[in-house]
């Protein structure tokens, strides 16, 4: 079992694509599960080899599983999703908003419109709360594997039984810090944690061309070094601001470095105005 952890899952699923290519040789089995996939399912391709290949490799991310230590960025996940509309824009709002609630210790349920004001009081966010209900009137039931693949997890982690040629990789956003399954993990020493590297510039603009590619909006190389300075190349802090950015500009829309000037707070000033 192996997993890949970082603040951005934009660099969490590069990393888990390193990974991957290490783990699959020719002829290796690969079975990715999302979050729709049920527990049987899951657990099944947890606990039993492959009949066609020597190696199995179980992808699955399991942040709402570990929990996250970020739930204001989830909540900005989902408003973008949301906006961004259509089945993809949908999927991400709803994926963001169960695991807003998971990391919340809280359910869907009852009155969406008290449950969104509940969510916004504790994030101490007032903009945002009616597109949240919106969401939660709109959240499909959950159908997903979610708690019921972690019996399968821990008994492959503990080697309870011969290990048939199955690995398991996992990934998880902003997950807390050795807790549950996630310090079993690390203890194991098969956390791998997913960051920029020393190329922070390089890395934080793949994520600002990619990020802008998939919501069709033209970025410019201006804007991105002019975000790398204002948020300190900060990963978590540049995802954030880049995803507002993306929003406001909109489909068809162009981000110049002006526009970063004038809506994002210039971190690395304010750090120095403390000093």
């Amino acid at each position: 079992m192996i997993l890949v952890a970082g603040d951005v899952d934009f660099f969490v699923e590069e990393e888990a694509r390193k990974v991957l290519d290490h783990l699959v040789t020719e002829g290796a089995e690969v079975l990715r599960f999302d979050e729709e996939a049920s527990a049987e399912a899951v657990s099944d391709a947890l606990l039993n080899r492959s009949l066609f290949s020597p190696r199995r490799v179980v992808q699955l991310d399991v942040s709402r599983l570990l929990g996250t230590s970020s739930p204001g960025t989830l909540f900005e996940q989902a408003l973008e999703g949301w906006e961004r509309g259509g089945p993809a824009g949908r999927k991400q709002a709803y994926r963001a908003v169960r695991s807003l609630l998971s990391a919340l210790g809280s359910s869907a349920g009852g009155n969406p419109e008290e449950l969104a004001e509940a969510v916004g009081k504790r994030l101490r966010r007032r903009e945002g709360v009616e597109v949240l209900a919106e969401i939660l009137r709109e959240l499909p039931e959950e159908k997903g594997s979610g708690p019921g693949v972690l019996p399968a997890l821990r008994a492959l982690l503990q080697k309870s039984r011969p290990n048939d040629g199955v690995v398991a990789l996992l990934t998880a956003t902003a997950p807390p810090a050795g807790a549950g399954l996630a310090g079993e993990i690390e203890g194991r020493g098969l956390l791998v944690w997913a960051s920029v590297g020393d190329d922070a510039a390089g890395a934080l603009a793949r994520l600002a061309r990619q990020r802008a590619k998939d919501r069709d909006v033209t970025i410019d190389p201006d804007a991105i070094d002019r975000l790398r300075q204002a948020t300190d190349e900060k990963p978590e802090l540049f995802a954030a601001e880049l995803g507002r950015l993306i929003q406001w500009a909109g489909p068809g829309g162009q981000i110049r470095a002006a526009d970063v000037g004038e809506s994002v707070e210039d971190e690395a000033s304010e750090d120095l105005y403390k000093l």
